[in-house]
């Protein structure tokens, strides 16, 4: 098989992937913004903010120093989240055109994935800002929720916090 052919059939089951987990994200994001189901592990929270409150029992300061670094982490997701949204709606409007300028698909799906990645890692350095609030006595104990917290943000429906009314 020749290399052009196989690097065609590559990119158009590549774009295919793309297209396939795009609209699995929008589909589950449009079926509403209430969370079904128990929360991960029976843990009885479904918001990292009140699992660490009360299993590290933070004191007045470490909760003042939590709800801003929770509000700068909100900031910059929901920044994220709407290039991720004007990306992908970009990306899906281009099925409107013949041809389809497949190197601006290939181009604004490498745009969501990049963005995808600076997701992870503001959550990433979220964390570990979490984790330095820590006395060291708490530390360990904010070790032994990681679990817990990455599955409850795994989990977490999109859409608008729930402080925000739903557009």
């Amino acid at each position: 098989m020749k290399r052009e052919t196989l690097l065609t059939i590559l990119v158009t089951l590549l774009l295919l992937l793309n297209l396939g987990t795009i609209g699995f994200l929008f589909l589950k994001h449009r079926g509403g913004h209430e969370h079904h189901g128990p929360p991960p592990h029976g843990s009885g929270f479904h918001r990292p903010d009140e699992l660490m409150k009360e299993k590290l029992r933070w004191n007045d300061e470490q909760v003042a120093k939590f709800e801003a670094f929770k509000e700068d982490h909100h900031r910059q997701m929901e920044v994220l989240h709407d290039q991720t949204r004007d990306n992908a709606r970009a990306y899906f409007q281009l099925l409107g055109k013949t041809p389809v300028d497949t190197f601006v698909a290939d181009s604004l799906s490498k745009v969501m994935g990049a963005l995808e990645i600076q997701k992870a890692g503001v959550t990433y350095r979220h964390l570990q800002d979490l984790k330095s609030i820590c006395t060291e006595e708490q530390q360990p104990k904010f070790d032994s929720l990681l679990p817990q917290l990455i599955e409850i943000l795994l989990s977490k429906p999109k859409g608008p916090p729930p402080h925000h009314p739903p557009h």
